[in-house]
């Protein structure tokens, strides 16, 4: 399993608590990891291998839905994955990942995949429930 689907696990638990309601808090190792998982993917976006403005828009919304802790946490793994340029995967700490066609290719996959939940389990922007 290469590191990058490793570290998609860090999403799949995001995703989880993304739709989890109760907001229970994530631990920092997943929290960085998927923080690192987005930097690498913005990284993906400057150099053309994917469609910009998506993380950017991934950001803002998670903004809005995580706890202040878990927030922090993401970015502080996002702040140190773009400084670093590595991803965090647990228990291996921070590991080099190449910026190239083939791994954007696989951290895209890992960020459609946290699109298609986030449509999924989120609320839609003006969307207001049916009157009981």
């Amino acid at each position: 399993m290469s590191s990058l689907s490793r570290r998609s696990l860090g999403v799949l638990a995001l995703l989880l608590a993304l739709n989890n309601h109760a907001h229970a808090e994530m631990s920092k190792s997943t929290c960085w990891s998927a923080g690192s998982l987005f930097a690498l993917a913005q990284s993906c976006e400057r150099r053309h291998f994917s469609s910009p403005g998506q993380i950017e828009a991934i950001l803002a919304d998670l903004d809005q839905h995580l706890s202040l802790r878990d927030n922090r946490r993401l970015k502080q793994g996002f702040e140190q994955g773009a400084r670093r340029g590595r991803v965090f995967i647990p228990r291996r700490g921070w590991v080099t990942n190449p910026v190239d066609k083939a791994e954007c290719a696989r951290a895209q996959t890992a960020i459609d995949a946290y699109k298609t939940m986030l449509d999924l389990t989120l609320p839609i922007a003006g969307e207001t429930s049916p009157a009981s």
